[in-house]
């Protein structure tokens, strides 16, 4: 995200409360776009239809679209690390042709993968066991459209870092959740369950759409296919497996909660559990001021100590200078992780706080607010793991960035196994730990990372 990060960098440059209220307002939309939309569409909807609509139906709308955001972020993240990977070479080559293949392949190969699996799951389950989910099939074919709808919105998210019109990106997910809503609203009092689905499906497309040609419209290239980008997965297959173990690492507690005996069935395969995922993803938000920070403050300020470094390598400047430039990086990650805990944790300390309040607003019930003050602490320190990965991976460190997302998982899934066999009180608690886990060894292997910078610059390199 530097790319895009500099521009809103130089918005808020302008030292106007309405140009800093803008830049941090479309930094919060292009880091958590998705999601965050995501989360205030589904509680208005949710809000609003619990009125009239049965609570089966509603929970059915709501479990449908956390099975979509869930699982097609954590299949697409075999993609998510390789494609950035490509789209940055591409990038530091100034090879800007390269961009909208990429974009094609990625977007065709996640459409035709996620329908494949969708249409395998909601129609091959019925027809091929004695499984009924009782949905009808204009529903489960709305929700097919869905899932590959998402799915291709989590890879545009990767090429949005590069683009310069970030009103486009902004307006795309304004009119696109407003879609969703006034469509989910308006056609469920015309045809129930299926309507709201479809309009709130209608919206998702109309961002996939808008972002589509926005991306196509920014960069050069032919519209073709780009089979250098497949063998980047050969390439680099560590990549591969840490997308997929950081989004799985995300999920898997919330998936142990809802498949687990706490969950219920809302309808076959097809398990909830309100009582966890809702205060999980109250408490995500407040975490979006951390990451609009992280896009137009810490990792422009990080790119250009980084540059320089490089920079230095590039020019065979003298080794004094070189290490000179590693040392302004390391204090600039010092600086950098300052501030974000001054802000987050500012933050997750009022939420805590005024948790009681908070929940009276959102319509949360009084007996979640222990899970959501353990998940404002978790969410911070799942904040921190971000910016720690992020990093690592800027210093090329794949195999370091591996081990810290497989941790990740297996500790998740560890601690939310252990905190499952005891009291309500403790939930919440294994997903805590496992963050902060991660976050202490990450915090390990990145100042490892770099006071050994040097070493690992040179010592890779190929010899001739």
């Amino acid at each position: 995200m530097a790319g895009i990060g500099y521009r809103l960098k130089a918005l808020v440059k302008e030292d106007t409360f309405t140009n800093l209220a803008r830049g941090y307002l479309y930094s919060a939309v292009i880091s958590s776009g998705p999601w965050l939309f995501t989360v205030l569409c589904l509680w208005l909807l949710s809000v609003l239809t619990s009125s009239k609509a049965t609570f089966v139906e509603v929970e059915k709308f709501r479990i449908t679209v956390i099975y979509v955001f869930a699982f097609s972020l954590v299949v697409t993240g075999f993609l998510h690390m390789v494609v950035s990977r490509y789209l940055s070479d591409a990038l530091f080559a100034d090879d800007t042709t390269k961009l909208t293949p990429a974009f094609i392949t990625a977007l065709a190969t996640t459409a035709a993968v996620q329908f494949v699996i969708a249409v395998g799951f909601l129609f091959g389950v019925e027809a091929f066991s004695d499984i009924r989910f009782g949905f009808s099939l204009e529903y489960r074919w709305m929700a097919t459209t869905l899932y590959v709808a998402v799915s291709c919105i989590w890879i545009a998210m990767i090429f949005l870092g590069a683009a310069r019109d970030y009103n486009s990106i902004f307006l795309a997910f304004l009119l696109g959740t407003g879609l969703s809503f006034g469509g989910g609203w308006g056609l469920w009092q015309l045809w129930g369950l299926e309507g709201l689905l479809t309009g709130f499906t209608a919206g998702q497309l109309l961002i996939l759409a808008l972002l589509v040609a926005r991306t196509l419209s920014e960069f050069e290239g032919r519209v073709t296919f780009d089979r250098t980008l497949l063998r980047y997965f050969n390439v680099f297959p560590t990549l591969t497996l840490v997308g997929f173990f950081y989004n799985l690492g995300i999920w898997v507690d919330k998936f142990f909660f809802m498949f687990g005996p706490t969950g219920t069935e809302v309808a076959p395969l097809f398990y909830a559990n309100s009582s966890y995922t809702t205060p999980l993803f109250l408490a995500y938000l407040t975490i979006v001021p951390t990451l609009s920070l992280f896009v137009i403050r810490v990792e422009t300020s990080f790119h250009d100590t980084y540059r320089k470094y490089y920079g230095t390598i590039v020019a065979k400047a003298p080794f004094r200078e070189i290490d000179r430039a590693r040392v302004a990086m390391e204090e600039n990650l010092r600086l950098s992780a300052v501030r974000i805990l001054k802000l987050q944790g500012t933050i997750s300390l009022l939420a805590i706080v005024f948790a009681e309040p908070i929940a009276d607003v959102v319509g949360m019930h009084s007996a979640y607010l222990p899970i959501f003050r353990v998940a404002v602490l978790a969410s911070l320190l799942q904040a921190m793991l971000l910016v720690l990965v992020i990093m690592l991976l800027y210093l090329d460190q794949r195999t370091k960035v591996l081990w810290l997302s497989g941790l990740f998982f297996a500790s998740n899934a560890l601690f939310t196994a252990i905190s499952l066999r005891m009291s309500y009180a403790y939930h919440g608690y294994g997903y805590a730990v496992a963050c902060l886990v991660s976050v202490l060894v990450g915090y390990l292997l990145l100042d490892k990372a770099v006071r050994k910078l040097n070493f690992y610059t040179f010592m890779n390199q190929p010899v001739k």
